[in-house]
């Protein structure tokens, strides 16, 4: 049989407090018995001895001898009478009548007791002499005659091997008795112990799952007492722990979401150095740059940051430094670290935090920003230079000639009208850039569209010395659904870009259109100067001109503009180009069949 711990050691200390028990028991019967014993034969003793003592005297008195004592004590059931040896001594001490058996080890002159009897004192305690044959009790009484002298004494001796058998018996009677106990006290404690440590045992399981997480399970509270009592605050435990672990493990998940969810990189450690909190946008920041690690806390940590003086920072935070900041340049990001401390409650400091944050592309929005600035007041300063340049003499009189003067004014006509259009075009980048340009959406028939623009630029074309084609010639375009002024917009952009970076006599112009899918593709081709393939990934900026002898032919905001307006329609626009070789730019459209399937 399986016992708890706890059964084993209730049952191991009911039987040694049995053990002892009857230890203890034996010890005190063994000194008390023998007492009881002895006394019970003392008080049994003494009176025959002063009976026996009359009698000597009595036979002394009249015969002068103990003949017939002699006599008397021969026959067996006298002697039985008084159930003990007897012994019967002068005043010199001799033997007046001995039983014979008791002579045997017993010595006369040297027992003290007899002098005493003789004195007149009676031997009323009894007293114990190992003599050859035994322990015996001795009891003892003087004899006196008629004049009060003492004339004998009588002493009465009885073994104790009849106490001894006695005692024994009652010996083993204890010990039979204890031995039957002492199991049926294990075995009562035993079922008592079980009963009292079952629910005990059950309440250790509950304790148990809910140490591994399960706080579903419950105790039985159904015992009475204190058991019962611990069984039910088991339970609330359990019910209590249960709802604080579940609001602990959504404050735990919300807390990683939000850590997870941060576009900032994010590491803590605490008080030894240790990390302990770290988030995905940390392992994506340095994925490119990530370090090995050999095991040691120094590796950890920049295999996780490559950057030591984050680290630093995070230490001195620990030794009671203050927040910092620093920016450090990786792979071509600019990574800005927040270092600061955390506390408790008491203010105490038990870790540090670090933020990293991704400043790249707000260095190249600022950067965008001063150079659109830059871009805007160069370009709004060469037509005012201009104005001033041609104003100021006309208003200070030096223009005499009318020529002149009307030379002037057409000069600063255009300017005014370049100055206009370079303010329209920035208005209508913005309102593109910021959704809030309208577009009305319809079907657009492509043939008379670009049959139009066909005519409207083979004329410009020829001015230049330029050939212009067209590929198909108008009539089998599908329709497009879009916008036609906003297409023709991209166009006109498009195209004049074309002329005008396509070089004088023997030159050509390409405008084609082709189906693809449910787009339809229109290409404007030209054999001019091209754009090199340092300059194609930036062709759509604002501002920006791949060909910086003709800067003064524009503000550098068509293809822009072009760009962001094919991405309103719906479409794209691409380029592919090679220096010396001319451009190829592809504005895409959504087909009109296809534009509610």
């Amino acid at each position: 049989m399986n016992s708890s711990y706890l059964v084993r050691r209730i049952l191991i200390s009911v039987a040694i407090c049995m053990t002892v028990m009857i230890i203890l028991s034996t010890l005190c019967y063994t000194v008390l018995i023998q007492t009881v014993f002895a006394d019970l034969r003392e008080k049994d003793l003494t009176p025959k001895a002063a009976a026996l003592g009359a009698f000597v005297r009595e036979c002394i008195e009249e015969d002068g001898n103990a003949e017939r004592l002699d006599r008397l004590m021969e026959k067996e059931e006298n002697r039985s009478i008084l159930g003990a040896f007897c012994l019967v001594v002068d005043t010199h001490r001799n033997i007046i009548f001995s039983s014979g058996d008791i002579a045997e080890g017993y010595d006369i002159q040297t027992d003290h007791d007899l002098g005493r009897i003789l004195d007149g004192q009676a031997v009323t305690t009894p007293r114990r002499y190992k003599l050859v044959n035994g322990s015996i009790i001795k009891v003892g009484m003087p004899v006196y005659d008629s004049d009060g002298n003492v004339i004998a004494a009588v002493l009465l001796f009885e073994p104790m091997r009849e106490n001894t058998a006695a005692i024994r018996s009652l010996y083993s009677a204890l010990l039979l008795s204890a031995f039957i106990a002492l199991p049926i006290a294990v075995l009562v404690s035993y079922v008592i112990t079980e009963r009292f440590t079952r629910p005990l045992r059950q309440m250790n399981q509950v304790a148990l799952s809910m140490a591994a997480g399960n706080f579903s399970t419950r105790a039985d509270a159904s015992q009475g007492g204190e058991i019962g009592e611990l069984a039910s605050s088991l339970n609330f435990l359990a019910r209590e722990l249960s709802g604080s672990i579940s609001d602990l493990t959504l404050e735990r998940n919300r807390l990683r979401d939000m850590m997870n969810g941060m576009s900032e990189g994010m590491a803590a450690i605490d008080t030894e150095g240790n990390i302990t909190h770290t988030n995905t946008a940390l392992a994506h920041m340095f994925s490119k740059s990530r370090a090995l690690s050999d095991g040691s806390i120094d590796a950890k940590r920049l295999a996780l940051i490559p950057f030591p003086e984050v680290w630093e920072d995070m230490d001195n935070i620990l030794k009671g430094g203050e927040t910092s900041f620093r920016t450090f340049r990786d792979n071509g990001s600019a990574i800005m670290s927040r270092v600061s401390p955390l506390c408790d409650e008491n203010g105490t400091v038990t870790g540090a935090l670090c933020i990293l944050y991704d400043v790249t592309q707000s260095e190249k929005l600022e950067a965008t920003r001063r150079e659109y600035v830059a871009n805007v007041s160069h370009e709004l300063r060469r037509p005012l230079t201009a104005l001033r340049g041609l104003v100021e003499p006309m208003r200070e009189g030096l223009v005499k000639n009318e020529e002149t003067r009307m030379r002037y004014y057409d000069i600063i006509l255009r300017e005014t009208m370049r100055l206009s259009r370079l303010i329209n075009d920035l208005m209508e980048l913005s309102r593109l850039q910021s959704g809030t340009l309208t577009i009305e959406y319809s079907p657009v028939d492509m043939n008379l569209l670009l049959g139009d623009i066909r005519e409207k630029y083979t004329a410009s074309a020829a001015e230049k010395g330029l050939s212009f084609r067209m590929v198909p010639e108008p009539g089998d375009i599908p329709d497009t659904w879009s916008n036609p002024d906003r297409v023709e917009e991209i166009l006109v952009i498009l195209l004049d870009n074309a002329i005008k970076y396509t070089p004088e006599d023997g030159g050509t112009i390409t405008l084609s259109a082709e189906s693809r899918g449910r787009n339809l593709v229109i290409s404007v081709a030209d054999t001019g100067i091209g754009i090199s393939e340092e300059d194609l990934p930036y062709i759509f900026d604002r501002f920006y001109k791949a060909d910086k002898a003709h800067s003064e032919a524009g503000s550098g905001l068509g293809l822009s503009i072009a760009k962001e307006m094919s991405i309103q329609l719906g479409g794209s626009l691409t380029v592919d180009s090679r220096l010396g070789e001319g451009s190829v730019f592809r504005l895409s459209l959504p087909l009109a069949a296809y534009a509610h399937s």
